[in-house]
């Protein structure tokens, strides 16, 4: 058994400045075994099928600034495990409706610089938990929930923004939990300006995951002003 950091949606370049800051803090608190980012770690708006913002990044501008911030990241987290989300994977859509063969696209993990000791796959087992990015689910409040259930075991996911914690389920015989991980992105950014009009907010924080049943939320505080108080 383990204690596990749950690295939520980041959503690079489009994360809240101090968002590495916090999770630097959280590692050095908790010192987790392991860290497993459940997806969503890169936002790629500029090669979304939505409309995009006409006086945001050109997508190689959005690539430099999103594989300075991985750089910055792998210095905390040299090793982690990272879940594949649907905005991590924008780039291979747009290349594959564009008519571009597999053959011909390079490796998410060489595009975006991923360092030798992150590994890249839609989803991970440890300690009988399952984590992966939770897009399959829908976007709903109880997404987590749904996710925890289909799978028969206690999941982690991300992707809902506005959902952040955990809800346990028991039998006769089982107890296992479903936790929604939050988001440490920037609500100001143009790339979140579709969620404005939500009567849903986006919930920074992270998870810790003790001995694959004991879930802490680990919320980021904020002050008037949308900067990290500097505590957990």
């Amino acid at each position: 058994m383990s204690t596990v950091l749950v690295v939520p949606d980041m959503h690079f370049p489009f994360h809240h400045k101090d968002s590495i800051g916090f999770l630097e803090l959280v590692a050095a608190t908790f010192k987790p075994d392991k860290v497993v980012s459940v997806g969503d770690i890169i936002d790629g708006h500029a090669n979304s099928r939505y409309d995009h913002d006409p006086d945001g990044m050109s997508p190689g501008d959005e690539l430099d600034a999103t594989i300075e911030a991985i750089d910055e990241l792998e210095e905390i987290f040299p090793e982690m495990l990272v879940c594949s989300g649907n905005h991590d994977l924008r780039l291979h859509k747009a290349a594959y409706k564009a008519g571009i063969p597999i053959k011909a696209m390079r490796p998410l993990e060489e595009i975006y610089g991923f360092p030798e000791g992150w590994k890249m796959q839609d989803h991970f087992i440890l300690d009988e938990v399952a984590y992966e990015h939770g897009d399959r689910f829908g976007a709903g409040a109880m997404s987590h929930v749904k996710a925890a259930k289909s799978n028969m075991r206690s999941t982690v996911i991300g992707h809902t923004h506005v959902t952040f914690g955990v809800e346990y389920i028991a039998n006769r015989d089982k107890l296992i939990f479903a936790a929604n991980a939050g988001c440490l992105v920037d609500t100001a950014s143009y790339a979140m300006a579709y969620g404005r009009s939500y009567a849903g907010k986006p919930i920074l924080g992270c998870l810790i995951i003790r001995n694959g049943l004991i879930v802490m939320p680990v919320p980021m505080l904020l002050d008037h002003k949308g900067n990290w108080e500097g505590s957990i």
